[in-house]
């Protein structure tokens, strides 16, 4: 009796996981990367990574107009890090919110600025709130 109740509670939470995973959104992340400030001469083909908080895989993005972006994000908080050879590294934490993307578009903007320099230097670009 003891065996059969263990297997009832595993399927009913297994199931529950799996219905919560599947009520999670996802979207896209196009970001457009400029020098200095959203004013700034375009910056083409800098790579980034995005690394969702709490979690340690690293998620490459392609890119779409010389420009990175992510397909498939879940909603969460994710922190980026763009390179770009002349710049200093620029890491900056985004918020993905899925709740207002259409269906044509699933993705969501957002905007990097680089700053000229050393690489190795890293500059974190305040968030919105800041």
């Amino acid at each position: 009796m003891t065996k059969k109740l263990a297997i009832a509670v595993a399927f009913v939470f297994i199931a529950g996981a799996i219905t919560a995973n599947a009520q999670l959104k996802r979207c896209g992340l196009d970001i457009y990367v400029t020098e200095n400030d959203a004013n700034g001469l375009p910056v083409q083909n800098t790579t980034a990574t995005a690394v969702k908080v709490g979690s340690k895989k690293v998620i490459k993005a392609a890119f779409a107009e010389a420009m990175p972006v992510f397909e498939n994000f879940a909603e969460g908080i994710y922190k980026l890090t763009l390179k770009k050879a002349g710049y200093k590294t620029t890491v900056k934490t985004v918020e993905i919110d899925c709740s207002e993307v259409e269906d044509d578009d699933p993705s969501i903007s957002d905007s990097v600025f680089l700053q000229k320099g050393n690489g190795d230097v890293i500059y974190v670009q305040p968030t919105k709130e800041d």
